[in-house]
């Protein structure tokens, strides 16, 4: 029982933590303008991609779940990060559910393999359908950063507008993957497409 409780109140402590992150990215983001738009708009967004997933449950069958294999975060299309993403990968410190984060970057669906996580570059625009309909209904979390890309299929899409960082939330798109969205994300999305 004691071992349980140590359990719980872990949790309890991690997700506390995720809160106090993501509040920290907001308050960035929103209340001190001056500070946001020195931060180089790329790490804001690689900033949100790492924590995302700690708001978002996957199926129990997905191999997130899977403690010997490692996050795969997907870059398809053009990379914005400018490195900056691989680099802070390779540090080997930051780890998403406990997990080692892999950086891949492809430049067609056929390259995809077994991601927790694919970013969809603008440079996919042509071809977001195709991509929606190869991911659809995979237990992935499909992140995006380009207009319209939130009602094409795009669970998270993030978008910069006076100044800041925001982003839409698909949710349905989401369930069809069978995941779930924490509602503390939820709250702070511009808009929740049902």
């Amino acid at each position: 029982m004691d071992n349980i409780k140590k359990i719980n109140n872990k949790i309890k402590l991690d997700k506390l933590l995720i809160w106090i992150i993501f509040t920290i990215l907001f308050v960035i983001n929103s209340e001190y303008k001056s500070y946001a738009q020195k931060v180089d708009e790329y790490n804001l967004k690689m900033a949100y991609i790492l924590n995302f997933p700690l708001l978002v449950e996957w199926p129990e069958n997905s191999n997130v779940n899977n403690e010997n294999e490692p996050f795969v975060i997907t870059i398809i299309g053009d990379n914005p990060f400018n490195g900056k993403f691989k680099a802070v990968i390779e540090t080997g410190k930051k780890k998403i559910k406990n997990k080692t984060v892999v950086l891949r970057q492809v430049d067609n669906i056929e390259e995809i393999r077994n991601p927790n996580l694919v970013f969809i570059s603008s440079s996919e625009k042509h071809e977001i359908s195709k991509i929606i309909d190869y991911l659809s209904g995979k237990p992935i979390l499909i992140i995006g950063d380009t207009e319209g890309y939130s009602n094409r299929g795009v669970m998270i899409n993030m978008f910069k507008r006076n100044s800041k960082i925001q982003f839409n939330i698909n949710i349905k798109e989401a369930k069809k993957s069978n995941m779930h969205i924490s509602s503390r994300l939820l709250v702070n999305a511009s808009k929740v497409y049902k």
